[in-house]
């Protein structure tokens, strides 16, 4: 499971490293499910739980594509007028802003910990940060 995650996250950055935002829901879905079967689901820590939070947002009928953005970057040949930030990379980002409803207070702390740990926040980054983050604890 842990390949096929790795794998997922890998289409992910290729389709980044492309320069363009192409749509990636499928692989960012693939991801987090990936994830949540690896053990993200038991785990409290905060990333874990923003990780579930964004799982349960694709599982639940909002689209993967709603929750991320296209950052474009600022590297030669790809920088976009009034959209790049100067120092910065072209990567798919978590959104700030979801425009989700929460129904339970567990749904709200999930929330929270997205906010903290995934908001703005590179998508392939926070992706490959729990994949590390599971294979330490499944050593220990």
């Amino acid at each position: 499971m842990a390949a096929a995650a790795e794998r997922a996250v890998d289409r992910i950055a290729a389709k980044q490293a492309g320069g363009i935002a192409a749509d990636a829901f499928a692989e960012i879905g693939e991801a987090l499910f990936w994830l949540y079967a690896l053990g993200a689901h038991g785990r409290t820590s905060g990333l874990a739980q923003g990780l579930l939070f964004a799982r349960n947002q694709c599982a639940h009928g909002n689209l993967v594509s709603q929750f991320t953005e296209w950052q474009y970057g600022a590297e030669l040949g790809r920088l976009v007028l009034g959209r790049t930030r100067l120092g910065t990379r072209s990567a798919y980002l978590w959104r700030r802003n979801l425009q989700t409803q929460t129904v339970s207070t567990r749904s709200a702390s999930q929330r929270e910990a997205y906010r903290n740990h995934f908001a703005g926040q590179p998508v392939v980054d926070t992706l490959r940060a729990e994949l590390v983050r599971l294979h330490e604890l499944s050593r220990r």
